[in-house]
């Protein structure tokens, strides 16, 4: 999609099954917002707020998810293959608050 949306107040959408692959979404609010079985290969999610974000069943396969917020987001099912973590949301993961999935192919 390419879509530009750097800095977009999406709080509380409700994107299910959107395609976000390769979107722009650095700086968003994603706060609560529902991204169940959305496509986002490849987006940047960089210092995106995430919180409370529902991505159940997500791709996030290679999405730039450095400096974003991740607390209390469902992971569950989520295919996090390559996707860009910075060590603040590797911490956060492995605290295991708001992570409750494992990445594709394990």
């Amino acid at each position: 999609s390419s879509a530009n949306l750097a800095s977009a107040n999406l709080t509380r959408a409700n994107l299910t099954s959107a395609n976000l692959s390769s979107a722009n979404l650095t700086k968003a609010c994603l706060e609560n917002a529902n991204l169940t079985s959305a496509n986002l290969t490849e987006a940047n999610l960089t210092s995106a707020n995430l919180r409370g974000a529902d991505m159940t069943r997500a791709n996030l396969m290679g999405v730039d998810l450095r400096s974003a917020t991740l607390i209390d987001v469902t992971f569950m099912l989520t295919n996090l293959e390559g996707a860009h973590l910075g060590y603040s949301a590797l911490k956060f993961c492995v605290a295991g608050r708001g992570y409750t999935g494992t990445p594709a192919g394990q």
